[in-house]
């Protein structure tokens, strides 16, 4: 395996949960330090969501044409077995009303015709008592009796057989049902993958300039080169996600570390990119500025020490550490000003170190430590 990538056995392990814990911080690790071993992550969990998805969408067809040739089936049988449930019912009504009808108007006609054609019934003639006591009972034998031949050429089927025909004819309704909570499975399951397909594979929108953070900048120094310094505060950093990156001068290399030293003065660009992928840039001028050493100084060996000309006048002082002043004096830009380590009144400091500060007559001021040695 590379020190910037893994291998595609590796990634496939983090995506499935194989790796073990110490495995898994590790791996974690790397992809903090590694942007394109994330990326590449990213990109293999991306392709496996779209498989998934392509064998959920085969899977929901295999489905549906099945629930469509279950409810043909079903619809068919239902036609069929309401129809020779009719027909059946409309056998045994007939056979079982139709003969006692007939016995019941024959009876009734016979029962009510005129006595003779030649003389009708008035209607005030009395019904004979025979007559009138004669409905009452073919009423009652035609609701409890039996015709004895519909018991022997036509059986009623059995309460068991009208069951048994009742369930035949009923669709299945708990085959219809898993199939409803399968389909409905894989249609939450499609839309999750599609969702976080859709939310990855999306571009982020970026603000311009939408992270901000405190830059601190160090001049270079005239006489040391490449002197500059550039320092972001990471506590001040705002904006965008969290996970920030920084570049400097065209972005070709990013570091988590926010300081860059060995700079020359003049202008430069910083790039601050988050999680995300979002940057910001910030247009910065390094300055340069008069920076001086600390000064050692050798008195007894007649080493003397040129003060730096900063502005046209000038004005050098040098005071202990307690802040005491020792020597003051003024020059000018032409004077070539040179102290050897004596006070104002001509005294030897005895060795130690001492404290400058030099003034310029346009309010420029710089400051610095000299060091006598005997």
């Amino acid at each position: 395996m590379s020190k910037l990538r893994a291998s595609f056995e590796k990634i496939d392990e983090y995506l499935n949960g194989e790796l073990s814990r110490q495995e898994l911080s590790e791996f974690k690790v790397m992809m903090e330090k590694h942007e394109s071993l994330a990326e590449e992550v990213q990109l293999q969990q991306l392709a496996n969501e779209a498989i998934v998805e392509l064998n959920l969408t085969g899977l929901r067809k295999d489905l549906k044409r099945i629930s469509l040739k279950q409810r043909t089936a079903s619809r068919y049988k239902l036609y069929g077995g309401t129809a020779t449930a009719i027909i059946l019912i409309s056998v045994i009504a007939y056979f079982t009303i139709s003969p006692k009808a007939n016995e019941l108007k024959a009876e009734y006609t016979d029962h009510t015709k005129p006595v003779s054609e030649e003389s009708p019934i008035s209607l005030n003639a009395k019904v004979p008592e025979s007559i009138a006591a004669t409905p009452q009972p073919l009423i009652s034998e035609i609701t409890t009796q039996k015709p004895p031949y519909i018991e022997s050429q036509i059986p009623l089927p059995a309460t068991s057989e009208l069951q048994s025909i009742s369930d035949s004819i009923m669709p299945l309704p708990e085959t219809i049902t898993q199939l409803n909570s399968i389909n409905l499975a894989i249609e939450q399951m499609t839309e999750h993958v599609q969702e976080k397909y859709t939310i990855q594979s999306s571009p982020v929108p970026c603000k311009a300039d939408a992270i901000d953070a405190f830059i601190h900048i160090e001049p270079v120094c005239k006489d040391q080169k490449g002197s500059g310094k550039i320092t972001i505060d990471l506590a001040s950093v705002k904006g965008g996600k969290p996970g920030y990156q920084f570049s400097l001068n065209g972005g070709a290399n990013y570091q988590e570390f926010p300081v860059f030293e060995d700079l020359g003065f003049g202008p430069a660009q910083l790039l601050i990119k988050d999680s995300q992928g979002c940057i910001s840039r910030k247009q910065l001028i390094i300055p340069e500025k008069n920076c001086f050493k600390e000064i050692i100084l050798y008195p007894l060996r007649d080493e003397t020490w040129t003060a730096p000309v900063i502005s046209k006048e000038n004005k050098i002082i040098i005071a202990d550490i307690q802040g005491h002043i020792l020597f003051e004096n003024h020059y000018s830009d032409t004077d070539n000003f040179t102290w050897n380590g004596k006070t104002t009144d001509g005294q030897d400091l005895p060795v130690g170190q001492y404290y400058y500060t030099i003034k310029g007559s346009i309010g420029n001021v710089i400051h610095g430590y000299i060091s006598i040695l005997r």
